[in-house]
């Protein structure tokens, strides 16, 4: 039997594709390797565009209840506070519900996706692994290896390779995948000690050429440390995720780089590894597509790989369940590939300067990273454009979308938000529900289409509303109207509505269409291009 998906790799970014599936109601299958869930905690930072991706799937609040709240990094030099960098703002106003990065284990966010996928009916197969795969311009055939030892084919209409940075799917669609490998030994370690520190920063040291951190975890006392570490000291270690130092070995670590005096009391898991930065030539090969690790790999700097791969997951997911439904033409799945690489291409190449200059042991870099950068930073740290900058660059709720094939605007248009971007944050106001988030309104998977009536209102405002109405029923994709009268202010001058104009919202939250009602036949053109209309019965099926 014929599945619509089938999904290769059940970590976060695979769970995320299978969670919207779901949702939408398809057939789909997803397999993993693995025995079953993780039970490291790996990556441990969801930002804030992660949460916001979450929270519409119900899930936001159920992991921030897991985790700590994190608003800052706290950096040190030699033991003494150099500059504090923020990741989380409160100053700027209608900018996230989440105004903070979450410190959360892999291992919790994977069980949440997990568990709310079960929900739907859907298990993941364990212990089932891929082997090959041969597609046509129809279907993908995929063998694989049951928990039995026995081979199975699976014919699916996609296949979605998740599974991670050494992706059997990628080196089956031999799709190749260029970079480099970092010389420096990275190692990371999730401890406890016998004091707790700041419960809302992270703590980066820099000494002796080298970097560490420390991040709160939940629960008292309890912390991830990670860093580079010497060639020496890397001699402690093995390179696989068993706990492989001792508590002296490690408490001497700490004690040389970390200058707090505190005891470790317990290791719970430790992991050496060298870090790549790495990217696949392509993200879709036909039928195929790559996703999260898989797709791409780089320094942990400000945690984003996680993030990255459950944005690339939730991008594509939506897109599939619109064509697979046949709501949406085919070619909205050339949009992932078009979206995906620019963004993460974007947060290798930045990520790649922050490790160097986090970690390089040049002498000079050294010196600058000591004494001329804390004062630059602490400098520009005044400025609250520069704040909201780093704000936004950690929070990945930068990205858009405006160079994207499928998105559009009335020509003409001028005003911001543009066609593309992440639609902004707001307060709804409504006399029989009161205040209420804007992207409350916008949760689910669902298009939303935000009307509004405009601070300058059109007296044929109620008919051009009607023909809007009209025209969407029009068309098999579900689409939420939301009338935003004048009376919400706010949300009228966020979105630069003078006149009666109209925002497609797509499911992941960004603007797939701006224009002005009065000219609905630009929104017609842009409908006709990418969404399939109703099927019109004969007459006699009326009678």
């Amino acid at each position: 039997m014929m599945t619509d998906v089938l999904i290769v790799g059940a970590g976060p970014t695979g769970l995320t594709v299978a969670n919207l599936l779901a949702r939408y109601k398809l057939n789909f299958r997803i397999i993993d390797k693995k025995a079953g869930p993780i039970n490291q905690s790996r990556a441990i930072t969801v930002h804030v565009r992660t949460l916001e991706l979450l929270d519409k799937l119900t899930l936001a609040e159920k992991a921030i209840k897991q985790g700590v709240k994190i608003t800052d990094v706290k950096v040190f030099g030699r033991g003494k506070h150099i500059t504090t960098l923020p990741i989380g703002s409160s100053e700027e106003k209608d900018w996230t519900q989440f105004p903070y990065a979450l410190a959360l284990e892999q291992s919790k966010t994977e069980r949440l996706l997990l568990e709310e996928m079960e929900k739907y009916g859907v298990r993941v197969e364990w212990c089932t692994e891929f082997l090959n795969l041969t597609q046509t311009d129809d279907e993908v055939s995929v063998t694989v290896k049951r928990p039995d030892g026995n081979e199975e084919k699976i014919t699916a209409r996609w296949l979605v390779g998740a599974d991670g940075a050494s992706s059997p799917v990628r080196h089956a669609l031999n799709v190749g995948f260029s970079g480099s490998t970092y010389e420096v030994d990275s190692f990371q370690a999730d401890i406890e000690l016998e004091a707790s520190h700041s419960s809302n920063a992270v703590h980066l040291h820099l000494s002796h050429g080298i970097l560490v951190g420390m991040t709160p975890l939940y629960g008292e006392c309890h912390f991830r440390i990670f860093g580079t570490i010497s060639s020496e000291f890397a001699a402690k270690f093995n390179a696989n995720e068993t706990q492989s130092v001792s508590l002296e070995d490690l408490q001497a670590w700490l004690d040389k780089y970390f200058f707090i005096k505190t005891k470790l009391t317990h290791i719970y898991w430790t992991a050496l590894y060298h870090t790549h930065r790495r990217i696949a030539d392509h993200f879709r090969i036909g039928r195929c597509f790559l996703v999260g690790d898989a797709a791409h790999v780089h320094s942990p700097a400000g945690g984003q790989g996680m993030n990255l791969g459950i944005g690339d997951g939730y991008n594509l997911a939506w897109k599939l369940a619109l064509v697979i439904n046949k709501h949406a033409h085919p070619n909205l799945l050339d949009s992932y590939e078009a979206e995906r690489i620019p963004v993460a291409n974007m947060i290798l190449n930045g990520s790649d300067v922050g490790f160097e200059l986090e970690t390089s042991n040049k002498p000079v870099m050294q010196w600058f990273r000591f004494y001329v950068l804390p004062l630059f930073i602490n400098l520009l740290l005044r400025l609250g454009v520069v704040r909201s900058a780093i704000v936004k660059v950690f929070s990945q709720t930068w990205i858009d979308y405006r160079n994207s094939p499928v998105v559009a605007e009335s020509p003409s248009v001028s005003v911001k938000p543009k066609a593309g971007d992440r639609a902004p944050y707001g307060v709804f106001e409504e006399e029989q529900t009161g205040k209420m988030s804007l992207f409350d309104l916008l949760k689910g998977t669902e298009y939303h289409l935000l009307l509004f009536e405009g601070l300058q209102p059109d007296p044929k405002f109620s008919i051009l509303q009607k023909e809007l109405c009209d025209l969407l029923t029009r068309y098999k994709v579900a689409v939420r109207i939301h009338l935003i009268t004048n009376k919400n202010n706010n949300l009228h001058q966020r979105y630069d509505a003078q006149t009666p104009c109209l925002f497609l919202i797509r499911p992941d939250g960004h603007i797939a269409f701006q224009g002005q009602l009065l000219k609905l036949h630009d929104f017609e053109v842009y409908l006709d291009k990418w969404f399939l209309q109703q099927e019109l019965l004969p007459l006699n099926e009326y009678q």
